[in-house]
């Protein structure tokens, strides 16, 4: 990803911090490529082999400056549409593990359910009482 990112003109780098503050833990993301036009987008990547809400949050919380992509090469199949409208700003790319070459453990193969989307991108804060 980072080779490809230079060659196409971006800054690319790896594990870079999410840089929000909200979060409970701060994160990195995966990859970014940052182009060298102020005006342009800057392109953010997780990739996963499995379902992972932080992921999904890291992305979600995303400003809309930034162009969002999860690659997710997992077995479990993802929700239709997402409750949040934060998600449905993440574009997803959807790769079948085996069209990767990559072989089964030789564990049992089953059905997986869908995964579930984050309730909500950022904490709301508890009612109190008065």
């Amino acid at each position: 990803m980072l080779e490809l990112g230079v060659e196409l003109g971006f800054n690319a780098q790896a594990e870079v911090p999410t840089g929000h503050r909200k979060m409970v833990r701060t994160g990195r993301f995966d990859v970014t490529w940052t182009p060298s036009a102020p005006s342009a987008k800057r392109i953010v990547f997780e990739i996963d082999s499995c379902w992972r809400h932080e992921s999904l949050l890291k992305l979600g919380r995303l400003s809309d400056g930034d162009l969002r992509l999860w690659i997710y090469y997992g077995q479990r199949p993802f929700p239709i549409e997402p409750t949040e409208p934060g998600f449905r700003k993440l574009n997803i790319l959807r790769i079948d593990p085996t069209d990767l070459g990559i072989q089964s453990s030789g564990r049992r193969s089953m059905l997986l359910a869908p995964g579930e989307w984050p309730a909500m991108l950022y904490p709301r804060r508890a009612e109190h009482g008065r």
